[in-house]
Parts: C-alpha cells; structure tokens; sequence
C-alpha cells in the first residue's frame, strides 16, 4: 500500500463524516489510530498540519494539500519502514472497519443484473454494497480511484466555484483555543514543581548548558555599577558555580555549543563573552560597548557553530554582527536596513534567522544578508523562538502566540488562551510541545502534534510582569519558568 492510498483514505474518510455517512465510533477509533501514528512521526510538519487542518476541520482537502502530504509520509516512509508498516497496518485495519459499518443495506436497490465490473452477487445487490464488495477485493485500485475522485470533487471548494457540500475556508490559519478537542497526542503527564531558588532582580533569560548540567540566569540590571546580572547554577547540588556583574545587564543568555562559554548582552549597548563558571567582574572578550546604541543589544550563539551574534542597534539602521568564539574577534556584518529590530531568532540548522519589530517579522537568509520572508503579526512581538526542526517560528503576538511556517510566512495556526501578553515561548526538544508564558501569571503546555492545551503551571508572580522566561533542558524532562519576583521554578512531569 502506497502513502497515496494512506491519503486517499484519510480524505474519503474525512469527506464522508463532515457529511454525516460515516459516523461509527468504532470507527473513529480506528482513525484515530491512525492520527496517532502520523502525528507522532511528523505532527508538526507543516504539510501534515495542513492536511490534518483540512481534513478534520472542514473535511475538504485541497489537492495540493492532499500531495503535499503525500510527499511528507513518503519521506518518512523512506526513513523508517518500521513507521510504514504500522502505518499500513492501521489503514487496513480501519478499511476493514469501514467494509462492516457499510454492511447495512441502503434504501436503494438494483433489480435485475447482478454485475457491475468485476462484482457479481446471486441477487438483488444495493449501490453501497455493490462499493464495498470492489473495495475489499481491490483495495489499492479502489483507494487510488478515490483519491482522484475526492481530490477532484474538492478542488470545487476554491476558485469561486461553489461548494457541493459543506463549507471551507481559503485561510491556512486555524485558530486553536484552550482547549479544543483532541483525543491522541502526546500525554500530559503530572506537572509538578521539583525545586525553587530566587536571583535578584526580574529574570530576562534562561538557558541551560548543552550538557543540562548547569543553568544559567540572566536579570535586568538597569546599568547599576557592579549588579549581577547572571547566575549559573549547578543542576545537580543547586550550588552557584559562576556569577557575572555585566554592567548592562543579562537581558540576552545563552551557552556555546560547547557549553564552556556565555553571551550576555542586555541595556547600555553592551555585550560581552564570559566563561561559563567562576565569579567575574569583567568579560573574558568585550564584543560591544556603545552606550549610544538604542535600547537592549539582542545577542546568541549560532547554533553549531562557535560564532555569537550581536544584533546592533544603530540611529537610522541596524546590523548583525558575528563574532568568533572564545576570542570575540569580529566576522561578517550583514545590513539589516532601516529597521531598529527589537529581538531575533536563529533557525536550529543556522542558516537562517528571524527579526521582529513591533509587528513586523522578517526572516533573513545568513549567508546572503537578504531577507526572504517578510510578514505582519496580528499584535507587537515581544518573543520569537525556532522549532528544532526549524518547521516552525513562534511569535508571542499580545495574548496569542502565532506559528507560521518560516519558508512561506503563512500562520499554520495560532494559540489563543492566556488573557494578558505573553512574554516568552520555549520548545520542548523534540518539537511537539511548546510553553508559552505571560504576564496572567500562567505558564501554559500546548501539545503540537493536537495544538491542545495540556497543562498550566500556576503560581507565579502576578503583580507584576507575570511569567518572564522559560527553558527546557536538553533532554526535554525539566523546564525552567522565571516570574517577576525573582523566583525560577523547576518543572518535571511534563510527558
């Protein structure tokens, strides 16, 4: 069975029950089954969102939706046969499943010949019997056959033709509440706190190193003389292993991939590369100090690569600028225009990255300098983070956060739910979960794969600024939130 007739069946599927043909809850199961599968190897992968979307939301699948998805099962099917062959293993159970809830006789017989095709019967046989009989004797050619009819029946729902039955809308982006429903997905587990320490000062960053051993926080300082503006724990024994008085503060964190360095950057034009442990007073490189520089400078290391990059903010332009890690000498510059960027993001492959000012957001090719992506959130940008594939870029839009795919700059679907701004956004490693924190006080667990709701961490800091940063580790078991007191909580139980 090939994956056009995995799809083909989903869309006959998806068309019938919209139209109310095929409702059977033993049915339901079966292709829920099927779901599972699916999303737990690709859930997030854009064209399977898109599938999915069409599939269950309006039962209409446009054709190049529906290749779109064959493309994407094919290409798992290339890498992992053992995925394939549960996969087909799903879609014959749920065929069969279908032949016995069509079974029952329809009000419609045909008197006379017994013969259509190759399908014969000693009797009267009904129209649906006369289908289902092909279909359990031809099963790739019958599922084949449909793909083409159904996709060519669905192709009416656009282009100002009108619609055979039911509604679809033209629009890719599907609005997710907090709590739609979703029987399959990944598990939410048991949130719990494990541990709880305080830092001075607000939280602006978190980050843990790429071992998970060590985590690291960053405070806004406000360019007091002196303040310590990052902390580094020790995981293990909750001891404090390194400090660093960056004058202008720890608005920006992050670890080289070699986990022996940190960036930090905050206000006061300032940005610096410090070893990851010990007290210090002074950067071990000074990358920028420009007190004229306009509000906090954005900086991260590249992924994979021992580069950091400083997001320079200038009167009239800004600029990113690389630098080599551990000696902080300067690289290539890339003309970022008349922008004053706020924040940025580097896709997980470094290739690419993200800027966001107000609500603009424009994703930048690294080796070119061009922008290949410009679009509008609904709301300012106040956070932006890549998915470990790189399949998505979050932006925390006002109380919403937005997931659109980084190639086209199209929304997939957006996450709606928290009642104030949010203010920092976290993947989980493996991609199918995101946390998302805000200034109601919640930090709020979405699963991707059913883009559910599936837990909210309460009690944080309300009076305040809310939730003010989060982070996973490394291996996607523990999460960090920061609130406005000072107060970073580890999280486990998180599936």
């Amino acid at each position: 069975m090939g994956m056009e007739a995995v799809v083909a069946f989903i869309v006959d599927w998806a068309a019938r029950r919209v139209a109310s043909q095929l409702a059977d809850r033993a049915m339901d199961t079966a292709v829920d089954r099927i779901w599972t599968l699916i999303g737990g190897k690709l859930g997030t992968h854009p064209g399977i969102v898109r599938f999915r979307d069409a599939a269950v939301q309006t039962g209409h699948v446009p054709p190049d939706v529906g290749a779109g998805a064959v493309e994407a099962l094919k290409q798992a099917e290339h890498r992992d046969q053992a995925f394939a062959r549960a996969l087909e293993a799903a879609v014959q159970a749920a065929m069969a499943v279908r032949a016995r809830v069509e079974r029952h006789p329809s009000t419609i017989d045909v008197k006379g010949g017994n013969a259509v095709g190759d399908i014969y019967a000693a009797g009267p046989v009904n129209i649906k019997q006369r289908v289902v009989n092909y279909a359990e004797r031809h099963p790739t050619r019958f599922l084949a056959i449909a793909l083409v009819v159904v996709l060519v029946l669905s192709s009416a729902t656009y282009g100002g033709v009108r619609q055979l039955s039911g509604t679809a809308s033209q629009s890719t982006d599907r609005t997710i509440a907090g709590h739609p429903h979703a029987p399959e997905g990944v598990a939410p587990g048991n949130p719990r706190v494990e541990s709880t320490f305080s830092v001075q000062g607000s939280p602006s960053a978190i980050a843990f190193s790429p071992a998970g051993d060590t985590l690291a926080v960053g405070v806004y300082t406000s360019g007091t003389a002196n303040a310590q503006a990052v902390t580094v724990r020790s995981q293990q024994s909750g001891e404090v292993v390194g400090t660093m008085n960056a004058a202008g503060g720890g608005t920006w964190v992050s670890f080289s991939p070699d986990g022996t360095m940190l960036a930090v950057s905050g206000s006061q034009g300032q940005a610096g590369l410090w070893t990851s442990t010990g007290k210090q007073t002074s950067p071990a490189a000074q990358l920028l100090d420009d007190s004229t520089a306009a509000g906090s400078v954005p900086s991260a290391f590249v992924p994979k690569v021992a580069e950091v990059a400083t997001l320079i903010k200038g009167t009239n332009s800004s600029a990113m600028q690389f630098w080599d890690s551990p000696s902080g000498a300067p690289k290539a510059k890339l003309d970022l225009g008349p922008e004053i960027w706020d924040g940025m993001a580097f896709d997980p492959s470094s290739t690419s990255f993200a800027t966001y000012l107000g609500s603009t957001v424009k994703v930048w090719d690294r080796a070119s300098g061009r922008s290949t992506v410009s679009t509008m959130a609904e709301g300012g940008v106040q956070a932006a983070a890549f998915s470990p594939t790189g399949q998505f870029l979050a932006t925390a839009n006002g109380s919403n956060v937005s997931l659109w795919d980084p190639r086209t700059g199209q929304v997939v679907f957006t996450l709606r739910g928290h009642t104030d701004g949010v203010t920092a956004v976290a993947f989980r490693p493996d991609g199918n979960v995101l946390v998302t924190g805000s200034k109601d006080g919640t930090a709020r667990v979405w699963d991707l794969i059913t883009r559910k709701e599936i837990a909210q961490l309460p009690g944080h800091d309300t009076d305040d600024d809310g939730v003010t940063a989060l982070a996973f580790d490394p291996t996607g078991g523990v999460l960090a939130t920061g609130d406005g007191d000072g107060v970073i909580r580890l999280w486990g139980g998180l599936g």
